[in-house]
């Protein structure tokens, strides 16, 4: 007997033994689309990217989608759809949030794929992850004359006259007078002398004789990476003469930065400050820009400044700036770069007393009582590099703002602000134990406590205050060295060592760096091939071809040597001061490297050296191998020699 299929209340219909249709088959049945057969092909089923499908077995039609997405792809390569073609490079800085494009290098194996613009940053479109964020950095600059730029456009360089950025300035009527009708600029997309500085009764930029730190600044944040790969944009107001506090005149004075003052002149350089941030926020949103506030670059005090007042005016704009515009880090921790003028009160203590605050000594670039205005075209590069004191001091506030983000202006980088496998410093002659007056070990400095003894035989000596006021470690015997140290190199990384070192007597066969593995085997030695007399920094490998080509002879001279052993492609580089004189040799047997045996100045023959530095990294970024090559450079006193290029060429990181 069959079981009626219509519903019986809330009672659930089964199946019986004659076979009759199911409850459970019903609704299966119920679900299906109209006009379906049993043997539905392919082409029945909807396609929401076509519309159909014409295929008419599974297989076809999987082929038609693959077809379909290829399509719309190249679609968009060529212009007829509505995303047009990147590179992760090239991707727009701004853009709505329904913005779409091709990005060609956008997945790890450099395919294309497609992607979306979202508060500021790019993702992909297939998995969402996130391709580059596009928030711009934006540092704001404030303070008086100097700030807003004397620099002369004409007494500086052509090639620096163009930086990439984004730049935006507020200036008035009179450039003195902040009371005066202020004035407004559009945001730039990249800074040009003789357009960031608006002048006396000028309502619009261009056409300007002078300049201010914000080229060198730019320029300088570019080359140190400053934002990590993150575009960057300056926001300045600056007023001539301005006061720090109220001078207590009677009219007020010309225009000051005071917290309370009310009244004529009182207090409006800080409210003029706060309408040009507001309106330079609000044009760069309105632009389809995503931005954070990075920095503060604050240059007066020439006029009514003291230190109370500065630290007043710091905690004011930090609590201002959290509260209405949101930072992205705590407010006691926005950075500050501020100035010490040539004269009048030192505002030093401030900076002492805050590791995100960071000072900028004006008087090293000619700046005095007599000389109030730098970089103009009287007296235009008083440091004697060839470069315009305002554009480097704009370069000097870069690093000292590098420093205050880090929270580390008390103090110069060192490789204890990255990771290191490696690090002797002979200079930190807390490190060494002596016996009898000779030196038997050097503690590692790199938290891996790779100690490394002295071999049987060597009279290792420490020498105060030798080169560059720095203490050294000196090996003056033919049996001076250091024993074997085992060290666990990963066998997978791109490593970096650097050595500073003099070679005041050489040998053939003589050897400062020796690294060996017995299985498999491989050695890694920089010894001298030239013979006696000479010595050149050669490095040697038992496999491949050896890394020659340095043709100076660098005996009796300081120089940093280093090496880059990139095991993921089995090539090595050499470097002399940070000058590739060899790159990218073939070196096949790196495939095996790993943990092996390192010790100093000795092979078959030892050389006369004196020692002030090793350092030995793995994967560093190029940005960090400047930071170590700068340092290295300034603190040894050898910073004359690296390439004229490199971004601690003038100042140490």
């Amino acid at each position: 007997m069959a079981i009626n299929l219509d519903r019986m209340g809330d009672r659930k219909v089964t199946g019986s033994t004659d076979g009759a249709m199911s409850y459970q088959d019903k609704v299966k049945l119920d679900s299906i689309e109209a006009e379906a057969t049993a043997d539905q092909i392919a082409s029945q089923v909807a396609f929401t990217p076509n519309g159909d499908i014409a295929a008419t077995n599974i297989q076809t039609a999987i082929q038609e989608v693959r077809d379909d997405t290829v399509t719309k792809i190249n679609e968009a390569s060529t212009g007829t759809a509505s995303a047009n073609t990147y590179t992760k490079a090239t991707l727009p800085l701004s853009g709505n949030s329904a913005d779409l494009a091709l990005v060609t290098d956008g997945t790890i194996n450099g395919t294309p794929t497609m992607a979306y613009f979202l508060q500021g940053k790019w993702y992909r479109s297939f998995d969402n992850s996130l391709i580059t964020d596009q928030t711009i950095d934006i540092y704001l600059l404030a303070g008086q004359s100097n700030a807003h730029g004397h620099g002369s456009v004409s007494a500086l360089d052509q090639s620096l006259h163009d930086q990439d950025g984004l730049f935006y300035t507020s200036w008035h009527q009179s450039t003195s007078g902040a009371s005066t009708t202020q004035y407004y600029s559009q945001w730039a997309t990249s800074l040009v002398a003789g357009e960031t500085r608006g002048d006396d009764n000028t309502s619009v930029l261009g056409g300007s004789s002078g300049f201010g730190p914000e080229l060198g600044f730019m320029n300088r944040a570019n080359a140190i990476n400053l934002t990590n790969g993150k575009p960057i944009g300056i926001l300045k107001h600056a007023i001539g003469a301005s006061t720090l506090t109220d001078d207590g005149s009677a009219d007020g004075g010309l225009s000051d930065w005071d917290l309370t003052a009310t009244g004529e002149n009182r207090g409006d350089a800080l409210r003029a400050f706060k309408l040009a941030v507001a309106d330079a926020l609000t044009k760069l949103t309105n632009a389809g820009y995503a931005y954070r506030l990075a920095g503060f670059i604050w240059w007066q005090g020439e006029s009514g400044s003291n230190v109370n007042g500065l630290n007043a005016l710091i905690s004011h704009v930090r609590d201002w700036l959290d509260a209405n515009y949101t930072l992205d880090m705590p407010k006691a921790q926005f950075p500050f770069v501020i100035t010490k003028i040539g004269y009048g009160t030192d505002l030093t203590p401030v900076a002492d007393a805050d590791a995100n605050i960071g000072i900028v000594d004006a008087g090293s670039f000619g700046h005095s009582g007599s000389n109030n205005h730098i970089g103009t075209s009287s007296n235009p590069d008083t440091t004697g590099t060839g470069v315009n004191d305002m554009f480097e001091i704009g370069q000097a506030f870069a690093d000292k703002m590098e420093l205050a983000i880090s929270g580390a202006t008390n103090g110069a980088w060192t490789p204890s602000s990255i990771a290191t496998r490696l690090w002797l410093d002979m200079d930190d002659q807390t490190t060494f134990t002596s016996t009898a007056g000779n030196v038997t070990s050097i503690a590692d400095k790199s938290g891996n406590n790779y100690t490394f003894n002295s071999a049987g035989g060597s009279t290792l000596t420490a020498v105060n205050t030798s080169q560059n006021g720095k203490n050294i470690l000196r090996f003056d015997n033919n049996s001076d060295a250091t024993n074997n140290r085992i060290i666990a190199f990963n066998s997978t990384a791109i490593h970096k060592w650097f050595f500073v070192v003099k070679v005041t007597t050489s040998d053939a066969q003589d050897a400062l760096v020796t690294f060996g593995m017995s299985n498999p085997t491989l050695q890694l030695i920089m010894f001298n091939l030239s013979g006696n007399g000479t010595f050149s920094g050669d490095w040697y490998t038992n496999t491949g071809s050896h890394l020659t080509g340095n043709s100076s002879n660098l005996l009796n001279q300081w120089c940093m040597l280093s090496l880059e052993i990139d095991v993921p492609n089995t090539r090595a580089s050499a470097f002399l001061n940070g000058t590739a004189y060899n790159t990218n040799v073939a070196q096949s047997g790196l495939s095996a490297f790993g943990t092996g045996n390192l010790k100093l100045n000795d092979y078959q023959n030892n050389a006369d050296s004196d020692w002030g530095e090793v350092v030995l990294t793995e994967n560093l970024t190029q940005a960090n191998t400047s930071k170590i090559e700068g340092y290295l450079a300034h603190k040894w006193g050898i910073e004359s020699d690296l390439p004229s290029a490199h971004p601690y060429k003038s100042l140490a990181p």
